[in-house]
């Protein structure tokens, strides 16, 4: 049996640990720790973090559509436009997005599309994959002119250089097809100072040099002549018309010995019909001898 001083000393312990352990738990029940402005109880919250997700709960619970768009002179409708058009760059509608920047512009001018801080580089970047799209369709036009919008709110970028230089390849090597050689010759020029490529060089005098051929065969000789000196100035090593070239000073080595020739014959006739006239005159004048010696 326990003596009765162990038996007050385990008591005394037990205690000990007791009172700490419920005084804890009665004061989570009656007096919870509160920090004040925090959002558990409806403050603006402590934290960036807390204050964005406050301020969200005060948003309109309705999601933005087409169809729920504010209308022409509502002080929302700028804001809504943005929205829009930011959630169609986003999910790269790049249609829809350059018509709502294009509806911005419209109604608010430049100064709205610049209202939102990236509205700019938003409507940029938009109206760049635009233009891309419609020169990919070929309607050149359309994208220049998407160009020059995308170029009217960002700086011009080696991606609208890039669309350009395509759109004039698509247009000279059209030209080309269609026989409209100086036309071609033209934009290739202009593109080649925009980036020379040599792929293109070599491109266009193979084309040079086929129809420089044909105009050859077909004794076209203002043609041949015309597409020759094209041929000079944008690739003279050219193959097939160095061979063309050979045959063209071979023609003509021949063409000057015929004439130098035919001259020397020509001559040799000349020469020998004074001397038989002269010949004939003479023998005239001994047939007929001197009159008076028959006196």
């Amino acid at each position: 049996m326990p003596s009765p001083r162990i038996s007050c000393l385990s008591i005394v312990l037990i205690a000990c640990v007791a009172i700490p352990t419920s005084a804890a738990f009665a004061q989570d029940e009656s007096s919870p720790s509160i920090e004040l402005g925090s959002s558990r109880i409806g403050g603006p919250g402590l934290s960036e973090r807390e204050r964005r997700r406050v301020k969200s709960w005060d948003e309109p619970e309705e999601y933005l559509t087409e169809e729920t768009l504010p209308k022409p002179g509502s002080k929302k409708r700028l804001p809504a436009l943005h929205t829009l058009a930011a959630r169609y760059v986003t999910t790269k509608q790049w249609k829809e997005a350059c018509a709502k920047f294009d509806t911005i512009e419209a109604e608010f001018q430049m100064a709205g599309v610049a209202e939102k801080p990236d509205g700019k580089t938003l409507a940029a970047r938009a109206y760049l994959r635009c233009a891309k799209t419609a020169a990919n369709g070929n309607d050149f036009d359309k994208a220049e002119a998407l160009l020059q919008k995308s170029e009217k709110y960002g700086p011009s970028t080696p991606k609208h250089e890039i669309i350009r230089e395509k759109m004039l390849r698509e247009q000279y090597r059209k030209r080309m097809a269609n026989g409209d050689v100086d036309g071609a010759i033209k934009l290739y020029n202009k593109a080649q100072k925009m980036r020379e490529v040599e792929d293109e060089r070599i491109w266009l005098g193979d084309q040079l040099a086929t129809r420089a051929w044909e105009a050859f065969k077909a004794d076209d000789k203002l043609t041949l002549e015309m597409l020759t000196n094209r041929l000079e100035e944008i690739a003279p090593m050219n193959t097939e018309y160095r061979q063309l070239k050979e045959k063209l000073e071979g023609q003509k080595g021949f063409v000057q010995k015929a004439l130098m020739l035919a001259g020397a014959l020509l001559g040799f006739i000349i020469i020998w019909n004074l001397f038989s006239r002269w010949r004939e005159a003479a023998k005239v004048k001994k047939a007929e001898g001197n009159p008076f010696e028959d006196l």
